[in-house]
Parts: structure tokens; C-alpha cells; sequence
């Protein structure tokens, strides 16, 4: 016969396991946030004055913006009065 405290514990590690899952999900990176502002990611290149298959390849790495970068862009977003902060282009938004 098996323990029921092992089912206990175990629907209880899978309940935690299912709400990593779903937070990792919500998590928004920083260049999604910023090419999201932007309106797109040409908008956003043309804005801060790269090339998009930069801002392409900021977004297919992890998701972090060059820190040379981070503070033409805060500059630029709050010029045209979007809502980003300087925490949210380093770390993300959830």
C-alpha cells in the first residue's frame, strides 16, 4: 500500500512546478519590451539609429539590450513619452 502523504507531497511538487512554469511565461525580456513601445522592430532600429538585424539579434540571444545601447534608448522612449523604465531595460517586466 502506498503512503498517502507521498501522493500529498508529490501533487504539492507538481502544483509548484506548474507555477514556475506559468510565471516564467508572463516574464516580458527587455528588448521584447522595448520593440513592443516602439511599435515594432524597425520603428525601434530606426529610433535609436541601428540596424534592425541588430535589434533581430538582441532578441534572438537573451533577450538583454547592449548596455551601450540602454541609455540612447531610455532617452529616445522618454522623449516620445513611452512608458518604459530603467529597470524594466535591464530586467524585464512580469
Amino acid at each position: 500500500m502506498v503512503n498517502p502523504l507521498f501522493f500529498a507531497q508529490l501533487l504539492e511538487l507538481m502544483l509548484h512546478l506548474w507555477q514556475y512554469r506559468t510565471m516564467e511565461s508572463t516574464i516580458k525580456t527587455p528588448v521584447q519590451i522595448a520593440i513592443s513601445e516602439f511599435g515594432g522592430v524597425r520603428p525601434l532600429a530606426r529610433a535609436i539609429h541601428r540596424d534592425p538585424a541588430s535589434v533581430c539579434k538582441w532578441q534572438r540571444g537573451d533577450g538583454t539590450i547592449p548596455t551601450s545601447i540602454q541609455k540612447k534608448l531610455l532617452e529616445t522612449a522618454w522623449d516620445r513619452g513611452y512608458q518604459i523604465s530603467a529597470h524594466e531595460i535591464i530586467f524585464g517586466r512580469e
